[in-house]
């Protein structure tokens, strides 16, 4: 009977999870010393064993002082027996000196419980000279 139970309250957790669209919204300021900059960014979820999975991704982008920006995405499901999405950003930008190579930096943005609804979160990022060097583009020539 215990074991029934459980089973039946296994299924119902998948369930609620599989019927869930979480989604984010992220805003924030850029902090970078120029007047102007490129970037490219993607909103990814971590996965554990499946692989990352990418909820947004927006660029190229020219941003101008003041530097704001905001990314939105959205999950309907997780790995199982996960109960939080982690979220983080990886941006691929030019506020750097000099302005190439370009620079990677990836931006923990923190865990959201997987629920049906929308969370906010404004995250202001320090751009400059930070993140790898990368050889990745922006996407402007």
């Amino acid at each position: 009977m215990v074991r029934l139970s459980f089973s039946l309250l296994a299924l119902c957790l998948l369930l609620i999870q599989v019927e869930s669209v979480t989604k984010f919204v992220f805003t924030g300021k850029l902090v970078c010393d120029k007047p102007s900059f490129n970037y490219h960014m993607v909103l990814w979820e971590k996965d554990g064993s499946s692989g990352d999975d990418a909820m947004s991704n927006q660029g190229p982008k020219v941003s101008h002082d003041p530097h704001y920006y905001k990314i939105t995405g959205e999950q309907d499901g997780d790995e199982v027996f996960a109960f939080t999405y982690e979220v983080y950003m990886v941006i691929v930008h030019s506020c750097t000196h000099p302005e190439k190579p370009y620079r990677k930096l990836t931006v923990q943005l923190g865990e959201f419980p997987i629920m049906d609804g929308t969370n906010y979160k404004s995250v202001n990022i320090t751009l400059t000279d930070q993140g790898e060097l990368t050889t990745d583009v922006i996407g402007f020539h």
